[in-house]
């Protein structure tokens, strides 16, 4: 099947796999943000030959500190961390969070289930429980955090 990209080239599913076969979770990638909230998070161009693939940012990883609608707006630069490639559905998912604070995630992409860290419940909510844990990085970027805190792992929003 022959698609067109958004640039306009001409080109077919096999491109767009062998595209996506040289990029791999942890690259760092940049591109423009061209679509906000359906689905939920964004839609990213990136920049060259990676402009063929679809690639997205699921609304848990956009910001660990800011609102949503701040950080994602359409036509805004964007430089964020690739955390899958579905060749499948050719689509690459990345992180805006991974980018914010590299420690922290370093760390967090570490941790494995069942593993047990000590930590202070920060906030209740009626979704779930913030809990700031003692052994994790400090925030990097405390003044721009909306709640002031320096435990980066209860910045969702």
């Amino acid at each position: 099947m022959t698609k067109v990209s958004s640039v306009g080239r001409p080109t077919n599913d096999q491109d767009i796999v062998e595209i996506l076969r040289a990029v791999r979770a942890d690259d760092i990638v940049s591109g423009t943000i061209t679509q906000v909230g359906c689905p939920p998070g964004a839609a990213v161009r990136l920049d060259g030959r990676l402009d063929l693939a679809s690639a997205g940012i699921g609304p848990l990883d956009v910001s660990w500190c800011r609102r949503s609608d701040e950080v994602i707006q359409v036509g805004r630069r964007v430089t964020a961390e690739v955390i899958d490639v579905d060749e499948e559905r050719e689509t690459t998912g990345l992180s805006l969070a991974a980018t914010e604070n590299p420690e922290l995630w370093a760390v967090l992409k570490g941790l494995r289930p069942g593993e047990v860290l000590g930590g202070e419940v920060a906030d209740v909510q009626r979704f779930g429980v913030f809990v700031a844990p003692q052994s994790l990085p400090n925030c990097s970027h405390r003044d721009q955090c909306p709640c002031g805190s320096t435990q980066a792992s209860q910045h969702r929003t």
